[in-house]
């Protein structure tokens, strides 16, 4: 029950709350060398999407296989999606899991990775980072988390002695995927426009989506 991906997002109050995608790992060994470039676009599409829609303060669990409209495909069963933003930095965490992972410890790791990030950066470093179309290129102890939390029975018992007030942070769990996207909005028209996704993905996407096939992990 790996953890497959850890990204970090700014929102910018000066360019219109405008969010940027700062710093993302992965770990897709568990899939074919040969899927792994499709699924890491996927990873990147679907982080940004949560991170621009996810309110201020706010912390959610969604499970993309779970829609609001029983016309939807349900190729989303291989996964778990995890965000939390904060009010404090502008800071978005998106973390995407297997389906089995606990997620208190999820929770935990992403107020751990956010605190930290908060205390080595700054507002105005964050912002000067984003208007030089950069990202974070110093965060090992991030990639050092990635691993080290593969295995939830595994995780190191510092997480534990965090205390987290869950009153401070709303959380939603087992959100739709589709409640989170904005009025008027469909998944299948930001797939087209995404920057995030090659042709060769969209057209993957398309055919899944068509055959109503589940092989595909996040589409």
């Amino acid at each position: 029950m790996p953890i497959y991906s850890i990204s970090l997002f700014y929102t910018n109050p000066t360019i219109d709350n405008k969010t940027f995608l700062i710093y993302q790992t992965s770990d897709l060994s568990s899939f074919s060398f040969f899927q792994r470039s499709t699924i890491r676009e996927y990873i990147t599409f679907i982080s940004r999407i949560l991170a621009e829609r996810n309110n201020q303060g706010l912390r959610q669990q969604i499970n993309p296989s779970t829609t609001t409209s029983t016309s939807d495909n349900n190729n989303y069963s291989n996964i778990l999606c995890y965000i939390q933003h904060r009010l404090q930095s502008n800071l978005n965490i998106c973390i995407i899991t297997d389906p089995n992972y606990p997620s208190k410890i999820i929770f935990s790791l992403m107020y751990k990775i956010l605190l930290e990030i908060e205390k080595k950066y700054s507002n105005k470093i964050l912002q000067s980072l984003i208007q030089q179309d950069c990202q974070l290129q110093d965060c090992n102890e991030i990639e050092n988390y990635l691993q080290k939390y593969q295995d939830p029975t595994k995780c190191p018992d510092d997480l534990n002695k965090i205390k987290i007030d869950l009153e401070e942070t709303k959380t939603i769990m087992n959100q739709a995927l589709n409640n989170i996207l904005r009025r008027g909005e469909a998944l299948d028209e930001l797939v087209d426009k995404s920057e995030d996704l090659s042709m060769a993905s969209r057209t993957f996407y398309t055919t899944a989506q068509s055959q109503n096939s589940t092989c595909c992990l996040l589409m």
